[in-house]
């Protein structure tokens, strides 16, 4: 009988796993700084941001702007800005070529002004062209806003699962 719950304890996580989106990101209102490092994929002549952005909501702007130097250094430019309301899925690139990109090291901001937003996958890259073929590309990580009802659903079941095996131990 133990093994039989096991099993339906484990299938249970897998199932909520699928369902849960993989690459999905709630990113809160709040600016996130990226440092980035493409020495190695020099020369190159554009920096670029590309997010997957599932919808922008009446009122809410989502900003990025680029620095020639880490730790948001320099005279910036920018910042590029979308607002809501953008209802459906789409992409957005930004991107600069400027001399004081081509070392290699820069940093990019981005902020959400308010609410949250469900960005798919999120990149930094750079280029020969705006938004052309990366030479080299690293994914831009944003902390967890919120916890998808997926993730809490398989927290809840873990927890659930953990007490009943527990209380029959």
């Amino acid at each position: 009988m133990k093994i039989a719950r096991s099993i339906l304890l484990v299938v249970s996580l897998v199932v909520g796993l699928q369902a849960a989106p993989a690459s999905a990101t709630v990113v809160a209102a709040g600016t996130y700084d990226f440092n980035l490092d493409f020495t190695a994929a020099m020369p190159y002549s554009w920096a670029n941001v590309e997010f997957h952005i599932a919808s922008l909501l009446i009122g809410q702007h989502f900003s990025v702007t680029f620095f020639p130097d880490l730790n948001e250094g320099g005279l910036a430019l920018g910042p590029s800005t979308i607002a809501g309301s953008v209802p459906t899925p789409f992409t957005l690139t930004v991107g600069v070529s400027d001399a004081g990109f081509s070392d290699g090291l820069f940093s990019v901001r981005i902020t959400l002004d308010t609410g949250t937003a469900d960005i798919s996958s999120s990149s930094a890259f750079v280029s020969d062209t705006f938004g052309g073929t990366p030479i080299a590309s690293v994914p831009l990580v944003f902390p967890n806003a919120a916890p998808e009802p997926a993730t809490l659903a398989l927290l809840g079941l873990g927890l659930a699962g953990l007490g009943f095996v527990r209380r029959r131990a």
